[in-house]
């Protein structure tokens, strides 16, 4: 069975003394049970409208569809299957903590109080949460990112709808975001559709990318992260390095290769291609208390010419002042 199947999806907007907005146009979409799809464009390309009609939250115009196995009409049933997180969320009780909020929408699904609370105590420890009996307007953009995501992952819904899930969160934090739906996804076999302007996050996490341009499917290409477990290799850009530091990283699976610059006092740890490599690398880097500079993807041909770099230098465990490619 799909979870998601809509055919001839149109969606158009009629605002009070404005234009009318075509916002979706003969739109199609299959996402397979256990699929994890993703939806990319530009700003206002109708990305958003249609991962709320899957919602329910929407209805189209005109066209048909099924999500989760219930037509359009049986919103009530869809429901209880999906989880959504919606961009700039505007659904929580601001006075509350995030545990009241939590509490109350875990009782709108029907759940008890001793589940909601299992639950809350496991997500907050799956996503390292532990400002949950804090007021909701007293926390950061990002605890209310992930207040959001534990609300749509609480009833454990077999679809799981997502608005640029990893705004306002850091690094590390998207990393983590990236580890759990890859466990949801590949082990547990929920399904996954997300609407995001990170490539790499698209790629890493999704089997399928779909570009959405002026309410219209332009492009659709496979991703092959999911798939054979690779992701883009990363330059971090770090302080010299001492010697402990030198062996703690280069130990690490998820380095390939680090390369000092004793005269510009820094050095470049690369990351393999395996998924989550570069989160493990930048805690172990914090755990070392080494402070970061920059973090950015590898072009092909800087790889090789760091590789060919490195083959030059003799490897070594001295000190900062010696160049070494490990």
């Amino acid at each position: 069975m799909n979870a998601i199947e809509l055919q001839g999806i149109h969606k158009i907007f009629k605002p009070h003394k404005r234009p009318i907005v075509n916002a979706l146009t003969d739109v199609d979409l299959t996402v397979a049970t256990g699929d994890a799809v993703a939806l990319t464009g530009h700003n206002g390309a109708g990305k958003t409208t249609l991962l709320k009609i899957c919602a329910t939250v929407i209805t189209p115009n005109q066209g048909t569809g099924k999500v989760c196995g219930f037509p359009f009409k049986k919103h009530h049933d869809i429901r209880k299957h999906i989880g959504l997180l919606a961009a700039d969320e505007r659904s929580f009780y601001w006075r509350l903590t995030g545990r009241q909020n939590l509490h109350f929408f875990g009782a709108l699904q029907n759940m008890s109080r001793r589940k909601v609370n299992e639950r809350l105590e496991e997500l907050a420890d799956q996503f390292e949460v532990d400002y949950l009996d804090r007021r909701f307007d007293q926390c950061s953009t990002g605890m209310k990112q992930h207040i959001g995501l534990i609300r749509c992952l609480m009833h454990k819904p077999q679809l799981l709808l997502l608005d640029e899930p990893t705004r306002s969160l850091d690094i590390e934090a998207t990393e983590r975001f990236q580890r759990n739906m890859h466990d949801l996804v590949k082990k547990e076999g929920h399904t996954l559709l997300i609407v995001t302007h990170n490539h790499t996050l698209a790629h890493i996490l999704c089997r399928r990318v779909i570009m959405v341009e002026e309410g219209r499917i332009v492009d659709e290409r496979a991703s092959e992260s999911v798939g054979v477990g690779t992701a883009p290799r990363f330059v971090i850009t770090t302080d010299a390095l001492s010697p402990l530091e030198l062996r703690t990283l280069k130990g690490s699976i998820e380095v390939e290769n680090i390369l000092q610059e004793p005269r510009k006092g820094r050095a470049l740890v690369t990351t393999t291609n395996q998924p989550f490599a570069l989160g493990t690398t930048l805690e172990r880097i914090a755990g070392l208390r080494v402070p970061v500079y920059d973090c950015r993807p590898v072009e092909p041909e800087t790889a090789a010419v760091t590789t060919a770099a490195n083959e030059t230098l003799p490897a070594s465990d001295g000190g900062s002042s010696m160049e070494a490619g490990l």
